[in-house]
């Protein structure tokens, strides 16, 4: 199982990009891939926009876009890789007229 973590948004939203600040001082990391899902379901099985890119030990920050502006209640980051870690230390979703700030 990839590892994941998940934002719920407080009602379903229409989200424009989601940012990820990552924090590359504290660990060796393997090259793998973040994977983002917007969604309307929990686990993801109806996704309205996701988007992937590669991730190393010497990026910092990372911005998915979704374009058109994606429908959906939970944002969910996923790990694809082998022995992949990602430190979270912000992730912040845009939507169309607010901005909730996941984690920091």
């Amino acid at each position: 199982m990839n590892p994941w973590w998940q934002v719920t948004l407080e009602k379903t939203l229409y989200v424009e990009s989601v940012e990820i600040t990552n924090n590359i001082d504290c660990c060796l990391r393997v090259i793998g891939m973040i994977n983002v899902t917007v969604s309307t379901s929990p686990l993801g099985l109806d996704p309205t926009c996701t988007e992937s890119m590669e991730y190393s030990d010497k990026t910092e920050d990372y911005k998915f876009l979704c374009s058109p502006p994606a429908r959906g209640s939970y944002v969910t980051v996923t790990l694809i890789g082998d022995n992949v870690t990602l430190v979270l230390c912000q992730v912040v979703v845009k939507t169309i007229g607010e901005l909730y700030v996941a984690a920091s």
